[in-house]
């Protein structure tokens, strides 16, 4: 776009997974919408009422920005997911998981969208479009009291730009203040009131995404990605990266290269 804002709907993170016991009790957090596909049952979620409810393979589950949910598996099922921002809409946080049956065009598009992650070509244009298409066909069966409109934020939406084009840069306050053109303590406040998480919170969660990219395409050591992000302590990326996902980095590539191989193999 012309002022070097990105557009309104932005994919993260895609990929899949074999869950176990890692995501047994990890915590979901998260400025973002979050989506899962299930290929076997084992799988639930919990929120603040502590009840389970199980992740069947014949739906998709989209889960609200900011829902905390929680995650609880038996077995080992093969997840598919997808993280997705939506600057101007938001999720209604007493509506924090949404269930949508898999029927019609919305199986063509999963298997599309799967068939990318399959062939490793996810982050390439097709890929990206798949993912894009499947995240407006979701968030176009959820109820008017599951989403809540606003205006995008420029001011925000630019500083969210320039963390998610350098991640690896220290930004002060003051800095990401001065470029959204607002005072340290407004900025600070309306950041929030926006994304959901501070400043410092939303850069870190940029951090390791970016980090579980970079490991899950395998050609970089953990050293090398410590350094792309910014993180100058290896110790402190593992205990941080476990925290985020679950497990330790090398136990997060090892699994993906697992879940990887199985499907060569059935190719």
């Amino acid at each position: 776009m012309a002022d070097g804002l990105e557009p309104i709907l932005r994919i993260g993170l895609h990929d899949r997974v074999r869950l176990g016991s890692f995501w047994d009790h990890l915590e979901l957090p998260g400025s973002y919408w979050r989506l899962y596909w299930m290929q076997e049952s084992g799988a639930a979620l919990s929120g603040r009422d502590g009840k389970l409810r199980q992740l069947s393979p014949d739906c998709i589950y989209l889960l609200s920005p900011n829902c905390n949910l929680m995650g609880h598996c038996a077995g080992t099922p093969v997840q598919y997911y997808l993280h997705f921002e939506l600057a101007g809409m938001a999720g209604n946080p007493e509506i924090p998981l949404h269930e949508i049956p898999i029927s019609g065009c919305c199986k063509e598009l999963l298997a599309e969208w799967k068939k990318c992650i399959d062939d490793g070509s996810q982050d390439a244009a097709q890929g990206i479009l798949r993912a894009m298409a499947l995240a407006v066909f979701a968030l176009g069966r959820l109820s008017e009291e599951a989403l809540q409109a606003r205006p995008p934020d420029r001011r925000i939406e630019k500083v969210c730009a320039l963390m998610r084009s350098t991640p690896a840069r220290d930004w002060s306050i003051a800095e990401l203040a001065r470029k959204a053109g607002l005072t340290s303590n407004y900025f600070l406040r309306h950041f929030q009131a926006v994304t959901g998480v501070p400043p410092g919170r939303y850069l870190r969660r940029l951090r390791y995404d970016s980090a579980a990219r970079m490991l899950a395409d395998g050609t970089m050591s953990i050293d090398q990605i410590c350094q792309e992000i910014g993180v100058k302590d290896r110790f402190h990326f593992s205990r941080e990266f476990k925290r985020y996902f679950g497990e330790p980095p090398a136990q997060y590539r090892k699994h993906r290269r697992a879940v990887s191989g199985r499907n060569l193999q059935e190719r």
